[in-house]
């Protein structure tokens, strides 16, 4: 073989691995899934995405005979039938999906028929089709009979009908229905779902209207009004589904009251329609079916996935808008002619509801399988249908820790697709993940421990068991079995459990005589366990034993102790003890008594190499010298040469710092190549200025880290606006800035993010952070879009470093010794103020000032100018100076009183349609109502009055408009909600208007006369050339 054929055939190899690399799925959908004998039936094959070759094998139940089959979105599938099954070749290199559809008739025999089939993708294994599999042949006389359709006879087609009520004068009511059918015998005024609800209600002053749902109660709407209201709802806007209603006006005029009730006929005066008196009655609104005898049918599965564990419940509400009985069928791979406590049933919705319970062990244990399973739910000629799979139980579990110490706990936390432990879905509430803890292997005589773990409702669970002291150190099994006392389900993991580690930390270690101190440190540990210290006697007047206890953050510290005033100017050991009956734990340090007469503090005890630390002090002498314990340290430290023996400064050069007013103040650098480490810096203020005794000189000894990396600058605090995103920066010692990454999570007020990544900083060790104003439940992530507000209130700001270990998982990264750092968030609410002037001459501009406590560039504020006859809004940007200014044009403007109203709408407005302000510019955020705009968490000033005048009064000096600063939140004082006019017209959510499917033209099918797919291999190879002649093609 040539060289350039072999070089042709590798490319060919890698263009193939190439374009076959993703991942596809084929699944199978089923239509109808209840068919009668001798019935076409549809099934569709849908692949998520393309390949060069792929070969789907289909077999069709035995007794159904081929009729005919289409395909679309590949370059070219052809079938090949042998008997009952199908074969697809298919050839396309669009990558973007495909869709074979084929059309089988039933046989004359009734029963459950089931498809199955596989798939092969070019260089992929075979896989099983997905989706329904099933369907049912059966004789007509056994399907859904339908509820019979309500007759109605109908003195008056589209009419209008007012009612009068005069019961409590001079509060009179008038409502007037539009294009309504009207039967006065049985009181009913009709309208189709999907028409609208015209009606006007006309009182003298104020009043609330309200529309109710007979069936169920509930009030599905409510303005109030002042004077005369036209209405024209959208009764699917509104989700005013096929019911009885009625409509409720409460009025007000002069102190008197009344009550309008449609469907209390002692409620109004009179009914008529025109100059014709109708007959009184309870009528009622009834939204009838857009089609007669096509109720509105809804199934809500209450379970949180369509994935049922064999075990749990499946729980459906089903809705029926238009009727009150229907039938529910269910099929999947069960027999229901056997058991059929699930299948053809009647059932009676009570306020349009019915709440349907299917026990899964029941069909389980009556021959049932794992498997889809269809519930159809019919109510006279309208039928639904919702899909849900019975599967097996599965569990996951991570330990937040592979490596503990005895004494420390380790949370275990996973998720399961078990039901949610005593919900609805847990049938004997025992729905229970058992957690077993054991050493080395899993035997019972090894368990040592064992607990029992709630399920929560997003099927996560989690715990902190604790290794116990007693225990011994080594490789211990912890499982994690899930139950519904049905089916069961574990997963595993390993830790590695050590001693407890014991550390003393001090941040000095030297001491003058007569000062006080105290020993502290951390640990392992759990809280109450005692430390034992000794050594203090020696220097102190502490005991010769002194105990100090274990806190709840794993830190220790003793009583504070005074050093002897005569005590020997010497270095004396402390020892720090822990003692069990397996091992014992402990550590030492050196403290040295000196002179008092120094006094030294750092910044910081953790540095990263090539950063600096700040020394500040105060002393009695002129200069003071700075060694280490090393000279490769810190840049200009010289290392300590004697410990206890004095020696002449010129000899053993070092940095020096001149004191000034008893003060002074530097900086040690960190070199570069410095080793990481702890290292003893020295700081003397020696009584000659030639020599230093290190013994009798009075100094401090400082312990001070060094690291890979650390923090450098970050913030003390951060304000951030409610509503509205903040962004600091935070500095990063380090070498190089591919080594290290920072991540972080926000806590605080109920909400906690996952932790964040924000990656490695730029080249001077900076990362820029934001935090976003809205948080995401369900990722419990910060986001911009508008959502659920971050609460004012305050949050903790964790950050935390790691060294990154270059691979595509962050997990495997580690996190930096003394690498987090906590930061206090505030949260706060905007504050506002409105200057408006009380008069503007018409034709002069009416300027309106916002002053806030925004960032520049906000941009949510709104500014609506309300005249008698017109609604007029203004979207305002915050300035630098936290400023804004509206400005309205009056030449148009009718003479009168205006009403100015500013809303901070803090970004979450309903389908961020701003045109709604236009209409809700006044309404409370604390109202009900408010929360289905996402108005409820605005800021709303106003009414401010201003007039409209041919000429300005006459004043010495105006009086500015009082500065109104409200904070509305849901659960703030509620503003007060100015009067609605007449003139404002209702918002009328528009019907979605349905997207036409588009149509993918069939292509002929090619008719293959030969058995069998011999071949498949050098066909599909045939095709990838034609791929790679197709993708060089496009290439150039």
């Amino acid at each position: 073989m040539g060289k350039v054929w072999k070089v042709g055939l590798v490319v060919l190899a890698v263009l193939l691995m190439a374009v076959t690399a993703s991942a596809q799925t084929v699944t199978r959908s089923i239509d109808p899934d209840i068919v009668q004998p001798n019935g076409t039936v549809t099934v569709t094959l849908v692949s998520t995405v393309s390949a060069v070759g792929m070969q789907i094998n289909e077999a069709v139940p035995s007794g159904f005979t081929f009729v005919n089959w289409t395909y679309n979105g590949a370059d070219n599938i052809t079938l090949q039938q042998s008997g009952n099954t199908l074969v697809f070749t298919v050839t396309d290199i669009s990558a973007d999906g495909f869709t074979i559809t084929y059309v089988v008739q039933a046989p004359q025999a009734e029963g459950t028929y089931t498809f199955s089939g596989t798939y092969e993708p070019l260089g992929q294994s075979v896989s099983d089709i997905s989706g329904e599999s099933s369907v049912v042949v059966q004789l007509a006389g056994t399907q859904p009979t339908p509820t019979p359709t309500e007759e109605i006879t109908y003195e008056y087609t589209g009419a209008t009908v007012t009612f009068v009520d005069r019961t409590d004068e001079p509060a009179t009511i008038e409502v007037t229905l539009k294009s309504v059918d009207v039967d006065t015998d049985n009181f009913v005024l009709a309208i189709d779902y999907g028409d609208k609800l015209e009606f006007t209600v006309d009182v003298p002053d104020k009043a609330t209207v309200k529309i109710v749902d007979l069936k169920t109660g509930d009030v599905v709407y409510t303005e109030s009004i002042t004077g005369y209201k036209d209405f024209s709802l959208d009764t699917v806007g509104l989700n005013l589904k096929p019911s009885d209603y009625t409509i409720r006006v409460s009025a007000s005029y002069g102190g008197a009251t009344n009550d309008f009730d449609l469907n209390d006929a002692a409620s109004y005066t009179e009914v008529k329609k025109g100059a014709e008196v109708l007959p009184k009655g309870d009528y009622v609104v009834k939204v009838r079916p857009k089609e007669a005898g096509k109720p509105v049918i809804e199934i809500i599965r209450k379970n949180p996935s369509a994935e049922i564990v064999k075990g749990d419940l499946a729980v459906f509400e089903i809705r029926i808008y238009g009727a009150d009985q229907g039938r529910y069928y269910l099929t999947g791979p069960y027999d229901w002619t056997a058991f059929n406590k699930y299948y053809d049933q009647v059932f009676t919705v009570s306020d349009h509801k019915y709440k349907l319970v299917i026990d899964t062990q029941e069909i389980l244990d009556n021959g049932g399988q794992t498997g889809a399973y269809k519930l159809k739910v019919v109510s006279g000629d309208a039928d639904n249908s919702v899909t849900f799979y019975i599967v097996g139980a599965t569990i996951s579990v991570t330990a937040d820790k592979d490596t503990v110490r005895l004494g420390q706990k380790v949370k275990i936390s996973g998720s399961t697709n078990v039901a949610e432990t005593g919900s609805d879905f847990d049938k004997n509430g025992d729905n229970k993940v058992t957690i077993k803890i054991y050493k080395d292997t899993v035997t019972p005589e090894n368990m040592v421990d064992s607990v029992e773990v709630d399920i929560n409702e997003d099927g996560t669970f989690s715990k902190e068991v604790e290794f116990k002291l007693d225990w011994d150190t080594g490789t211990y099994k912890i499982v994690a079995e899930v139950s519904n006392g049905y089916t069961s389900k574990d997963e595993r993991v390993t830790i590695t459990a050590e001693k407890p580690l014991l550390e003393i930390k001090m941040d000095t270690l030297s001491f003058a005589r007569g000062e006080e101190f105290e020993i502290k440190g951390t640990t392992s540990l759990p809280a109450g366990e005692e430390i034992v210290i000794t050594g203090l006697d020696e220097f102190s007047d502490a005991p010769a034993t002194v105990i100090a206890y274990v806190d709840s953050d794993g830190n220790f510290k003793t009583s504070k102790f005074r050093v002897k005033p005569d005590a020997a100017l010497s270095t004396y050991k402390v020892k720090a003890k822990y003692e069990a009956a397996k091992y014992t734990v402990e550590d030492s340090v050196k403290i040295k008594v000196v002179r008092q007469s120094l006094d030294v503090t750092v910044d910081k005890n953790v540095v990263a190499k090539g950063g600096k630390v700040k020394l500040n002090g105060t002393t009695t002498v002129e200069t003071v010298y700075i060694y280490a314990e090393s000279g490769n340290v810190f840049e200009g430290v010289a290392a300590l040469p004697f410990e206890n023996k004095e020696f002449m400064i010129e000899d053993y050069p070092t940095k020096s710092v001149d004191v000034d007013d008893n003060t002074f103040e530097t900086e040690l650098a960190v070199k570069s190549d410095a080793e990481t480490g702890t290292y003893l810096v020295y700081v003397f203020a020696p009584a000659s200025t030639d020599k230093i005794d290190p013994v009798s000189d009075a100094q401090k000894i400082l312990s001070i880290t060094v690291t890979d990396v650390a923090f450098a600058e970050v913030p003390e605090s951060i304000t951030m606006i409610k509503g509205q995103k903040v962004t600091f920066k935070v500095k990063i010692d380090t070498p190089s800035s591919d080594i290290v990454r920072l991540a972080w999570k926000l806590s605080g007020q109920g909400i906690k993010t996952k932790e964040i990544d924000e990656g490695n900083p730029d080249e001077n060790g900076v990362v820029e952070i934001e935090l976003l104003p809205y948080y995401d439940e369900d990722n419990k992530v910060l986001v911009s879009e508008p959502g659920k507000t971050l609460a004012t209130g305050m949050y903790t700001l964790k950050l935390q470093l790691y060294y990154t270990k270059g691979t595509v998982d962050t997990a495997d990264d580690e996190k930096v010794e003394d690498g987090s750092v906590t930061i206090p968030v505030e949260v706060v609410n905007p504050e506002i103020s409105v200057d408006v002037p009380s008069e503007v001459k018409k034709g002069d501009p009416l300027k309106v000032v916002i002053k806030t406590n925004r960032e520049e560039g906000y941009g949510n504020i709104y500014v609506i100018l309300k005249t008698p006859m017109k609604v007029y809004r203004q979207q305002v940007t915050i300035g630098e100076d936290g400023s804004a200014e509206a400005v309205f044009e009056t030449y148009g403007l009718p003479l009168g009183t205006a009403k100015v109203y500013v809303r901070d709408t803090l970004g979450t407005i309903k389908d961020n349609d701003a045109t709604l302000l236009n209409t809700y510019y006044d309404l409370d955020p604390a109202e009900g109502f408010a929360k289905d705009l996402k108005f409820h968490d605005d800021v709303l000033v106003g009414p401010i009055e201003v007039k409209i005048v041919e000429e300005l009064t006459p004043t010495p000096t105006p009086t500015p408009t009082p500065t109104a600063t409200p904070v509305s939140t849901p659960t703030a004082t509620p503003t007060p909600t100015p009067t609605p006019t007449p003139e404002k017209t209702p918002v009328k959510t528009p019907t979605p208007t349905p997207t036409p499917a588009k149509e993918t033209p069939t292509p002929t099918p090619t008719k293959e006369e030969k058995k069998g797919v011999p071949g498949f291999e050098a066909f599909l190879a045939i095709a990838g050339l034609a791929a790679v002649a197709y993708a060089l093609r496009r290439r150039q």
